[in-house]
Protein backbone atom coordinates (compact mmCIF):
# COMPACT_ATOMS: atom_id res chain seq x y z
CA UNK A 1 0.00 0.00 0.00
CA UNK A 2 1.16 3.97 -0.85
CA UNK A 3 1.41 6.07 2.51
CA UNK A 4 2.37 8.54 -0.04
CA UNK A 5 -1.00 10.68 -0.86
CA UNK A 6 1.11 11.72 -4.08
CA UNK A 7 1.75 8.64 -4.83
CA UNK A 8 -1.55 7.18 -4.82
CA UNK A 9 -2.64 10.33 -6.40
CA UNK A 10 -0.49 9.51 -9.15
CA UNK A 11 -1.46 5.95 -9.48
CA UNK A 12 -5.16 6.41 -9.74
CA UNK A 13 -4.35 8.91 -12.32
CA UNK A 14 -2.32 6.49 -14.44
CA UNK A 15 -5.25 4.27 -14.05
CA UNK A 16 -8.14 6.20 -15.08
CA UNK A 17 -5.61 7.64 -17.84
CA UNK A 18 -5.62 4.15 -19.39
CA UNK A 19 -9.75 3.56 -18.68
CA UNK A 20 -9.95 7.12 -21.41
CA UNK A 21 -7.38 5.59 -23.64
CA UNK A 22 -9.49 2.92 -24.33
CA UNK A 23 -13.14 4.64 -24.21
CA UNK A 24 -10.97 7.25 -26.77
CA UNK A 25 -10.69 4.36 -29.23
CA UNK A 26 -14.34 3.09 -28.88
CA UNK A 27 -15.77 7.01 -28.91
CA UNK A 28 -16.22 7.14 -32.85
CA UNK A 29 -18.79 3.99 -32.97
CA UNK A 30 -20.69 4.66 -29.67
CA UNK A 31 -21.49 7.68 -31.48
CA UNK A 32 -22.15 6.31 -34.41
CA UNK A 33 -24.54 3.81 -32.69
CA UNK A 34 -25.80 6.95 -30.60
CA UNK A 35 -27.05 8.85 -33.82
CA UNK A 36 -28.19 5.15 -35.36
CA UNK A 37 -30.67 4.67 -32.29
CA UNK A 38 -31.82 7.99 -31.73
CA UNK A 39 -32.92 8.45 -35.92
CA UNK A 40 -34.20 5.06 -35.44
CA UNK A 41 -36.06 5.65 -32.55
CA UNK A 42 -38.07 8.64 -34.33
CA UNK A 43 -38.65 7.12 -37.93
CA UNK A 44 -39.51 3.45 -36.18
CA UNK A 45 -40.55 3.77 -32.49
CA UNK A 46 -42.77 0.35 -33.00
CA UNK A 47 -39.52 -1.46 -32.78
CA UNK A 48 -38.79 -0.15 -29.54
CA UNK A 49 -41.39 -1.34 -27.75
CA UNK A 50 -40.73 -3.48 -24.65
CA UNK A 51 -43.47 -6.31 -23.33
CA UNK A 52 -44.40 -5.37 -19.82
CA UNK A 53 -45.15 -8.21 -17.40
CA UNK A 54 -48.86 -8.31 -17.97
CA UNK A 55 -47.50 -9.26 -22.28
CA UNK A 56 -48.77 -5.56 -22.87
CA UNK A 57 -46.40 -3.72 -25.07
CA UNK A 58 -45.13 -0.29 -23.28
CA UNK A 59 -43.22 2.13 -25.76
CA UNK A 60 -39.73 2.80 -24.66
CA UNK A 61 -39.83 5.82 -26.88
CA UNK A 62 -38.82 8.93 -24.41
CA UNK A 63 -39.95 11.45 -26.39
CA UNK A 64 -43.64 12.72 -26.82
CA UNK A 65 -44.87 15.51 -29.03
CA UNK A 66 -48.02 17.02 -26.48
CA UNK A 67 -49.40 18.93 -29.56
CA UNK A 68 -49.08 15.97 -31.96
CA UNK A 69 -52.19 15.61 -34.69
CA UNK A 70 -54.67 13.07 -33.63
CA UNK A 71 -54.68 9.83 -35.54
CA UNK A 72 -56.13 10.52 -38.92
CA UNK A 73 -59.21 8.73 -38.94
CA UNK A 74 -61.09 10.49 -42.09
CA UNK A 75 -59.78 10.16 -45.76
CA UNK A 76 -55.77 10.17 -46.45
CA UNK A 77 -54.63 13.66 -47.78
CA UNK A 78 -53.46 13.51 -51.76
CA UNK A 79 -50.42 12.02 -51.87
CA UNK A 80 -48.71 14.51 -49.06
CA UNK A 81 -45.33 12.14 -49.69
CA UNK A 82 -44.66 14.08 -52.59
CA UNK A 83 -45.80 17.84 -51.71
CA UNK A 84 -43.50 17.33 -48.81
CA UNK A 85 -40.73 15.53 -50.51
CA UNK A 86 -40.62 18.48 -52.75
CA UNK A 87 -40.09 20.42 -49.94
CA UNK A 88 -37.47 18.33 -48.26
CA UNK A 89 -35.25 18.11 -51.91
CA UNK A 90 -35.80 22.64 -51.95
CA UNK A 91 -34.38 22.49 -48.67
CA UNK A 92 -32.29 19.68 -48.71
CA UNK A 93 -30.82 19.17 -52.08
CA UNK A 94 -30.67 15.74 -54.17
CA UNK A 95 -30.18 12.83 -51.89
CA UNK A 96 -31.00 8.77 -51.49
CA UNK A 97 -34.62 7.60 -50.40
CA UNK A 98 -33.03 6.25 -47.33
CA UNK A 99 -31.81 10.18 -46.35
CA UNK A 100 -34.91 11.27 -47.96
CA UNK A 101 -37.25 9.10 -45.54
CA UNK A 102 -35.19 10.48 -42.45
CA UNK A 103 -36.25 14.32 -43.77
CA UNK A 104 -39.66 13.57 -44.61
CA UNK A 105 -40.67 11.65 -40.97
CA UNK A 106 -38.47 14.73 -39.46
CA UNK A 107 -40.74 16.95 -41.01
CA UNK A 108 -43.89 14.96 -39.78
CA UNK A 109 -44.58 12.53 -42.54
CA UNK A 110 -46.42 9.68 -40.81
CA UNK A 111 -45.24 6.28 -42.64
CA UNK A 112 -46.57 2.61 -41.30
CA UNK A 113 -43.39 2.33 -38.98
CA UNK A 114 -42.00 -0.89 -41.73
CA UNK A 115 -38.56 0.39 -42.99
CA UNK A 116 -39.11 -1.32 -46.35
CA UNK A 117 -42.82 -0.45 -46.89
CA UNK A 118 -41.89 3.20 -45.82
CA UNK A 119 -38.78 3.22 -48.59
CA UNK A 120 -41.37 1.69 -50.84
CA UNK A 121 -43.90 4.14 -50.55
CA UNK A 122 -41.35 7.19 -50.93
CA UNK A 123 -39.81 5.57 -53.79
CA UNK A 124 -43.47 4.93 -55.60
CA UNK A 125 -44.18 8.30 -54.85
CA UNK A 126 -41.23 9.54 -56.67
CA UNK A 127 -41.46 7.65 -59.86
CA UNK A 128 -44.90 8.14 -60.35
CA UNK A 129 -44.33 11.88 -60.64
CA UNK A 130 -41.55 11.53 -63.56
CA UNK A 131 -43.05 15.79 -63.84
CA UNK A 132 -41.51 16.66 -60.26
CA UNK A 133 -38.80 14.31 -59.58
CA UNK A 134 -35.89 12.73 -61.31
CA UNK A 135 -33.50 9.57 -60.66
CA UNK A 136 -30.54 11.28 -60.96
CA UNK A 137 -28.28 7.45 -60.69
CA UNK A 138 -27.08 5.71 -57.89
CA UNK A 139 -30.24 5.86 -56.06
CA UNK A 140 -30.05 9.85 -55.58
CA UNK A 141 -33.35 11.31 -56.14
CA UNK A 142 -34.16 15.41 -57.13
CA UNK A 143 -36.31 17.92 -58.33
CA UNK A 144 -36.59 17.50 -62.06
CA UNK A 145 -34.77 20.76 -64.21
CA UNK A 146 -36.90 23.77 -63.74
CA UNK A 147 -38.57 23.11 -60.78
CA UNK A 148 -38.21 25.70 -57.82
Amino acid sequence: MLTNPFEEVQARFAELTKVMEEADKIRPEWIELQDWLTKSRKLFPKYFETVNGNNHHEETVEEKNAFAEPADTGKRHRNPTSKMAIEVFKAHGPQPIGQLLIHLCEAGWRGSGDADRDARAVYNALSLHPELFRNMGGGVWNLQRGRP
